[in-house]
């Protein structure tokens, strides 16, 4: 009887003592003060309801943090710790949300993350910006429970976004717009190397007072996971974002250790990187001669530097290329 007894108070202690170890964690019910809850990381320093980034060029990580303490919201059982998990935010249906006055094409995402055991508001800014001309921007951000907003529980983030402006003259050779920086003709330059990064580079005429952006990637995008999938042979891509850069007789150099079969944005064969190229807002790159609706396919290797290939007939590409939402105005120089 002892020995039953012992073992049924066994149980009890051990699940009492499961019950207080795993006891529920406060759960948020709301938000305790408008912009409070906007603090510094190990400072208890206000934001206020406005932050002024100024002026500034995109850069690879440009984020404005806004820092969440647990000591700003209100709960179920009291108040917990400083930091806030995300656990606790989910549970509570805390969400961030985000309201645009100007600027969309500046900000890239705003989202709840974690550092260490702080949660902050994360505020992105995008890392290229395809312009020759600055942009304002204003937008708001909130954070919502279960998607509405609670009182004035908002801060507002204004600046100016702004690319670097590089001017050249009728004696520059080349000009490195790699990091996102357009360029600005002061008087007609008949011939200018432009390096645009990744290996990829315009021989490119440019106009008095006109300005001119490019600069390449291989950010490859789900846009193009059907072409890759019916496409094995292509290696990558490259994308040629570009203001004023698309006139007639400019063409493209690779200068990249690879050799590929090259075709341009509406998949036309147009040579291999060892070619001087027609210019293109896109290019993918095969290790294979293939079919993409133009040419024949065949299993034959790009050739190296010096070797002969069939003459590559330059299209003339008249007309400037003018992405839409940069502001600006072919002909003006803005």
């Amino acid at each position: 009887m002892k020995k039953v007894l012992s073992l049924v108070l066994a149980v009890v202690l051990v699940f009492g003592m499961a019950t207080v170890a795993f006891a529920a964690a406060p759960k948020i019910n709301g938000l305790e003060d408008p912009f409070n809850y906007y603090k510094g990381l190990g400072s208890s320093t206000v934001w206020g309801d406005s932050i002024n980034e100024g002026e500034f060029a995109p850069c690879e990580e440009r984020v404005t943090k806004l820092y969440l303490r647990g000591d700003n919201f209100t709960w179920d059982s009291g108040s917990p710790t400083a930091a806030v998990s995300s656990s606790q935010l989910s549970n509570g249906k805390i969400t961030v949300k985000k309201k645009i006055t100007k600027g969309s094409n500046v900000l890239k995402d705003v989202t709840l993350e974690r550092d260490g055991a702080q949660m902050y508001i994360k505020v992105k800014y995008v890392t290229e910006y395809v312009s020759t001309s600055e942009q304002d921007f204003d937008f708001t951000v909130y954070l919502a429970k279960s998607g509405t907003k609670q009182g004035i529980s908002e801060i507002q983030i204004y600046g100016t976004m702004k690319n670097e402006e590089v001017l050249l003259d009728d004696g520059d050779e080349e000009v490195d717009l790699s990091d996102g920086q357009y360029a600005k003709a002061d008087g007609y330059i008949k011939n200018v190397r432009v390096d645009t990064g990744n290996g990829l580079y315009i021989n490119a005429k440019m106009f008095d007072g006109k300005k001119y952006y490019a600069k390449s990637n291989q950010d490859i995008s789900a846009s193009d996971d059907a072409v890759l999938n019916a496409y094995p042979e292509i290696e990558t891509i490259y994308y040629l974002n570009s203001i004023n850069m698309s006139s007639s007789g400019n063409t493209v150099e690779f200068d990249i250790d690879d050799k590929y079969y090259v075709y341009n944005a509406d998949g036309q064969y147009i040579g291999t990187t060892a070619d001087k190229l027609p210019f293109s807002s896109k290019y993918y790159m095969a290790n294979t001669k293939i079919d993409m609706g133009s040419d024949s396919a065949s299993s034959e290797e790009p050739v190296e530097n010096g070797a002969t290939e069939e003459p590559i007939a330059n299209p003339g590409m008249g007309g400037d290329d003018v992405p839409a939402n940069t502001y600006d105005n072919p002909g003006t120089g803005r």
